[in-house]
């Protein structure tokens, strides 16, 4: 993938150019590249080298196929990203051109919204990590008023998450990119609301989940001092607050 960089326009006015290359680093103008939240977030992943080993034996054993495991995984990359890319066109210009299998579940559960934004880079300099909001919605985020809500798209296999649910280092993930917008002062913050879009890769269903932010923040900074150590850096995470 080359070098992608996007023009953010901030609460204040001003402009922020944010850069992210082949290999999903970040940087501002120029700067220092730091690595993106998923990648800080291998540290919490939790047992799926078990569950991984597991799901490849049973697709191994149904199949009589040694390479079964790669080839699901390959096609589950590709469900993604092909309902990312539907999602983004849809939002962005109103329709889609080549129908994606699973992009009709998705929006019939999504329903109506008033979309702001979708496929935007965040940075958060002082902390020295970036990556990709899905997409931002305005919605009706308190008996107060309006605001800006962050959505991120997940597709899962049905029985694996009727199983296991919502992986908390998916809100670690989501929580990491509010952090991101509010800091670097984004022109809808500050965001207080984020919902994780579980799509079911067989299209039969889709579950919203609301994203617990102070958890998932809490993850992502431990999580992130650990990155920092195992890299051998000069920066270690610090307790912050949300915003």
């Amino acid at each position: 993938m080359p070098s992608e960089t996007q023009k953010q326009v901030l609460r204040d006015g001003s402009v922020l150019e944010i850069s992210r290359n082949g290999r999903h680093q970040y940087q501002v103008s120029g700067g220092a590249l730091l690595p993106n939240v998923t990648a800080i977030l291998g540290h919490i992943s939790g047992d799926t080298f078990g569950i991984g080993v597991n799901w490849a034996a049973k697709l191994i054993r149904e199949s009589g196929d040694f390479d079964a495991a790669k080839k699901a995984g390959k096609e589950a990359a590709e469900i993604g990203t092909n309902l990312h890319k539907a999602v983004e066109q849809y939002i962005r210009h109103g329709s889609v051109e080549e129908l994606d299998p699973i992009f009709p579940t998705w929006k019939e559960h999504i329903g109506e919204r008033y979309w702001l934004g979708c496929e935007q880079f965040v940075i958060d300099e002082k902390m020295g990590y970036g990556g990709t909001v899905d997409a931002y919605s305005m919605e009706q985020v308190s008996a107060n008023g309006q605001g800006a809500m962050l959505w991120d798209w997940k597709t899962k296999d049905a029985d694996s998450f009727s199983k296991r649910g919502s992986d908390l280092k998916d809100h670690a993930q989501v929580a990491a990119y509010v952090h991101a917008y509010n800091q670097m002062g984004g022109r809808h913050s500050p965001i207080i609301m984020a919902q994780i879009g579980y799509v079911m890769r067989d299209g039969s269903g889709m579950y919203i989940v609301h994203a617990d932010l102070e958890l998932g923040w809490n993850l992502f900074q431990a999580a992130h001092h650990i990155y920092t150590l195992v890299k051998g850096g000069s920066k270690t995470s610090h307790v912050d607050t949300l915003g």
